[in-house]
């Protein structure tokens, strides 16, 4: 993942969880991970008397011992890239170093809101300097850039540890026992706050919280689209007509209809990942490597996210790891140890566990004989039993994109099984799969998508990156056909499994990237129809939490036989940017008439977190929609009256 971590040192990262900055158009389970992503959100760190801090069994107090240790952390050939250009993203400045200039960079990484300049990381010192000869005195987007050597990062955990050590008498001296011990029993409160932030508020003062950060959110959305042209009234007269239109109707840019809550509060998750610490424990990782303060601790009982079931399984295998195991938990430090995570899948009939750890010296066998002793012992210690195991070894320290062939099967059943209207429609779920996290709350997604959409037996649903199927074949019995698109092999293969499994004939899938097969898909959709059939286009966007690569908006505003849209997104803010593209006004790269927001749905996806999915309708713009606004206003003083 280029974009994750260039200022300071790569072993902070030595985690296994999913990229959310993937390139492809899979959906990456982390997308809507509100586990990993809230505690990463939060500042809060534990203070080394209370909890053991990962770590502390190194006795190197050298800040940059890990440049020698490890070969291929990107802080040893760094290059800062300044005076970028306004609003210049990531995939701006990766296009231009790779394709441009044909750079292999190992990481990207701009710094701060509005970033001015960037931290590059590569492979050698070679292609270090080829990059600083490339990028110095280059004229970017009316820039010009500056490019220089980069220092590298001291490691904050072993910065910290010294910190630690050269006070800790006066640290003793400071904290009393009473003060040791209601920090303790507070522990679970703490973690809760940084998984669970909203977990204090009763249910319907989130939703209320939820429903006025979306309110807000349209007015930014408002206020951005009205600075697309400084002559915006002159130069786009209807498109200007439509903004005051949207103020006077809505008073910002769409409709926003009251939030939807999810059916299941307490204990919906049916995916997690759990850390390994240093002395074995299960859990969640508390506080920021960037603060030197780093350290896993057991999930509390009373987590909202958690099922029974789930935390059983986390209980159970850290009892093993503890009591049972020989090998090693994995050292994020020295890089030396086994056992690295635990990723848990739950449906209501099974239950999948993928175990990642690192070889080292331990032969493939040895590994799997130890997984299948911790298979057996978790079905004879938990109530449910392990229906699907999985061994990952993962040696790498980068976090990466893992797909089906870096796992092998030690036990059980390749698949699990999910079920959904009323259990009428079932899916096969393989380990990396894409599935929503609430399944309950998914299907209320996906009827709102239905009925913001308007399908009928005479739409043609493009699913554009359908990750593994499941919206497409939620919706196949009330279209007439869904095309789904989709970058990743592996998802088509679980959307033609899944469509196999329930007997859907009514779906095709394309592999390939969005922009180059939109067309295709429109021209297989073309072939199925006869000339008296009267059939529209709707498009349905549910992509990674960055959003659409711009390509592929600048097709969809091309492609005029599209005219519906319903762009699902778990982090608008994030994805702003297309939301923005796709009411700018036509030109030579924006062309034909721009989309406009409608109708904003929030659905409440992840109770007890800030995340929320929220569905937005949009429509291509026209003097019929403008009037369908004004007659809403008009009725609704009416009804004031």
């Amino acid at each position: 993942m280029e974009n994750d971590c260039c200022e300071r040192p790569i072993v902070e990262h030595t985690e296994i969880a999913t990229s959310d900055a993937n390139e492809t158009s899979v959906k990456q389970e982390n997308d809507e991970d509100a586990v990993g992503d809230e505690a990463n959100e939060s500042e809060t760190t534990v203070n080394q008397t209370a909890v053991r801090i990962e770590n502390d069994n190194s006795s190197e107090n050298d800040v940059y011992s890990y440049l020698k240790r490890d070969e291929n952390t990107c802080e040893k050939f760094k290059v800062e890239i300044s005076n970028l250009p306004k609003y210049v993203c990531y995939a701006d400045l990766k296009k231009l170093l790779q394709n441009k200039f044909h750079l292999k960079t190992q990481k990207i990484k701009l710094i701060g809101k509005g970033a001015k300049f960037a931290f590059v990381a590569f492979k050698s010192e070679s292609d270090r300097e080829i990059a600083i000869e490339k990028c110095n005195g280059f004229s970017f987007k009316g820039s010009q850039l500056k490019a220089k050597k980069a220092n590298p990062a001291p490691d904050p955990l072993v910065k910290k540890r010294k910190m630690h050590e050269s006070s800790e008498k006066g640290m003793k001296k400071q904290i009393t026992s009473e003060e040791f011990v209601n920090y303790i029993e507070n522990i679970d409160d703490r973690l809760n706050d940084q998984v669970a932030p909203l977990w204090k508020l009763s249910y319907e003062q989130q939703l209320e919280t939820k429903q006025q950060n979306y309110k807000d959110f349209l007015l930014e959305l408002y206020k951005e689209i009205g600075k697309i042209d400084k002559s915006f009234d002159k130069n786009f007269p209807l498109l200007f007509k439509w903004w005051k239109t949207a103020k006077y109707v809505y008073g910002s840019c769409c409709r926003l209809e009251p939030i939807k809550a999810s059916p299941v509060i307490v204990g919906y998750r049916n995916k997690c990942e759990f850390n390994i610490g240093n002395d074995k424990t299960v859990g969640f990782r508390l506080g920021l490597y960037k603060d030197g303060n780093v350290t896993v601790v057991s999930p509390p009982k009373n987590c909202p996210l958690l099922s029974e079931k789930m935390y059983e399984v986390a209980t159970q295998l850290e009892n093993f790891l503890k009591h049972i195991s020989s090998l090693s938990a994995f050292n994020n430090e020295t890089h030396e140890g086994h056992w690295r995570q635990l990723t848990v899948r739950t449906t209501k009939d099974d239950c999948m566990i993928i175990v990642a750890v690192h070889p080292q010296n331990k032969s493939e066998m040895e590994l799997h004989e130890e997984v299948k002793k911790l298979k057996e012992f978790l079905d004879s210690h938990c109530s449910n039993k392990i229906t699907s195991c999985y061994l990952h070894c993962f040696a790498k320290r980068e976090t990466v994109t893992p797909n089906q062939s870096q796992i092998q099967l030690v036990d059980g059943e390749s698949h699990i099984r999910e079920s959904m209207k009323n259990a009428t429609l079932h899916f096969s779920i393989s380990p990396f799969a894409f599935f929503q996290t609430n399944t309950a709350a998914a299907e209320v997604c996906y009827n709102t998508i239905a009925d913001l959409a308007r399908l009928s037996q005479n739409t043609i649903l493009l699913d554009i990156c359908c990750g593994t199927g499941t919206i497409g074949l939620y919706l196949a019995s009330q279209v007439k056909h869904v095309i789904g698109i989709e970058l990743n092999e592996d998802a088509i293969k679980d959307c033609l499994r899944n469509a196999e499994l329930n007997g859907i004939k009514n779906v095709d899938y394309i592999c390939g990237k969005a922009e180059a097969v939109i067309g295709l898909a429109i021209n297989k959709a073309e072939r199925l129809l006869d000339n008296s059939q009267t059939i529209e286009f709707v498009c349905i966007i549910d992509p990674p939490r960055a959003g659409l690569n711009n390509p592929i908006v600048k097709i969809l505003r091309a492609t005029s036989a599209i005219n519906r849209l319903v762009y699902v997104s778990c982090e608008p803010r994030i994805a702003k940017r297309n939301l923005i593209d796709l009411c700018r006004p036509p030109s030579k790269q924006y062309k034909e008439a721009p989309f406009v927001p409608v109708k904003a749905v929030p659905i409440d996806m992840f109770p007890h977190t800030r995340h929320c999915e929220l569905l937005i309708l949009y429509e291509r713009l026209s003097e019929d929609l403008i009037s369908s606004m004004n007659a809403i206003k008009h009725e609704n003083d009416a009804e004031n009256n």
